[in-house]
C-alpha cells in the first residue's frame, strides 16, 4: 500500500482512539451527531467505515484533535492532503464493499450483481490508469 495511505490510515486509527478515550472530545462529538468508527481487525470494511467517518466531518474532527495534540506542542490535525488521500481510498474501496455486502446477501438475484460491481470497479481502475498515463 502507498505510504501515504499507510501513515494516513494509522494516524485516524491513533487519533480515534485518542479522541473515544477523551472525557471531553468523545461526548462534544456525540453531541454533534459524529460517530467516529474504529476499525476492526476481523473485518476489511471495518478500515473503510472508519475512514468514511473521518472524512464526512473532518473540521469538527480537528477541532477536537488541537486540544488534545497540545500536550505534544504539535498539531496532529488532519490535513488536505491527507484527506484527499482518504476521499482516493473511499472511491477505489466502495465498489469492493457493495460487492461483499451483495455476496453476504440471501438472494440469488443479488449475487448475480457482483459480476457487474466487479467490472464497474475494474473499468473504474483503467479509466484512473489511462488518466495517469500508465
Amino acid at each position: 500500500m502507498n505510504s501515504i495511505f499507510s501513515a494516513t490510515l494509522q494516524k485516524i486509527a491513533f487519533l480515534i482512539t485518542s479522541i473515544r478515550k477523551s472525557t471531553v472530545a468523545s461526548p462534544f462529538l456525540r453531541s454533534e451527531g459524529i460517530i467516529l468508527q474504529i476499525q476492526d481487525a476481523t473485518k476489511w470494511n471495518s478500515q473503510l467505515k472508519m475512514v468514511k467517518s473521518i472524512i464526512k466531518n473532518p473540521e469538527e474532527v480537528n477541532s477536537v484533535i488541537d486540544p488534545l495534540s497540545q500536550k505534544e506542542q504539535r498539531s496532529k490535525n488532519i490535513k488536505r492532503v491527507e484527506l484527499s488521500a482518504l476521499k482516493e481510498l473511499v472511491t477505489v474501496l466502495e465498489p469492493f464493499e457493495e460487492a461483499t455486502e451483495v455476496v453476504e446477501g440471501e438472494k440469488k438475484e443479488q449475487k448475480e450483481q457482483v459480476l457487474s460491481y466487479v467490472k464497474e470497479m475494474l473499468e473504474k481502475q483503467e479509466d484512473k490508469d489511462i488518466s495517469r498515463g500508465k
